[in-house]
């Protein structure tokens, strides 16, 4: 073989190893948009799976209930919900310094209730009423775009309450 030769064999070996980065890539940046468990597991089944991730990276307890064994929610709203859910755990982990979260998941009449509480500091009310974080405009930002209404209840000290209210569109 000559330089010529191996020069292109090494070329397309750097291409495809490139291709196999992009494929992976592209499927990880897909299941950061939709986790395919969504789909194969539903919601509910997810939500448990991701809060038992929560507790194992972050030692910190986390406790789902839901009104519900299973949850009938359209793709769009099912994804929202799971990234808005995976913020608040986010928020509680980088910013609560709680040893507890609680997820509390209510359906009734057409209305979804999403309610994450946490037993750590709590936030100053000039905190609270001050500039939101990424997190909480993502999160702000996808229960506007689900037509919901969102709010923090924090007192210093005495632990946050994300709740979360969405109506369910069938």
């Amino acid at each position: 073989m000559n330089n010529e030769q191996t020069d292109v064999k090494l070329k397309m070996q750097d291409t495809l190893s490139l291709i196999d980065d992009t494929v992976k890539s592209m499927r990880r940046i897909a299941s950061m948009l939709r986790p395919s468990m969504l789909d194969d597991l539903g919601l509910l089944a997810t939500i448990e799976w991701q809060s038992e991730e929560f507790e194992k990276r972050y030692q910190i307890q986390s406790v789902i209930r839901c009104n519900k064994t299973q949850l009938d929610l359209k793709k769009e709203q099912a994804t929202a919900i799971f990234r808005i859910f995976q913020e608040g755990l986010t928020n509680v982990a980088k910013h609560s310094g709680a040893s507890m979260v609680q997820t509390i998941i209510n359906v009734e009449e057409q209305q979804l209730q999403l309610i994450i509480s946490d037993n750590g500091l709590g936030m100053e009310s000039s905190k609270k009423n001050g500039r939101q974080t990424l997190g909480l405009l993502g999160i702000e930002e996808r229960v506007t775009m689900l037509g919901g209404h969102f709010e923090i209840l924090s007192e210093f000290q005495n632990g946050t309450t994300l709740l979360v209210k969405i109506p369910i569109v069938t």
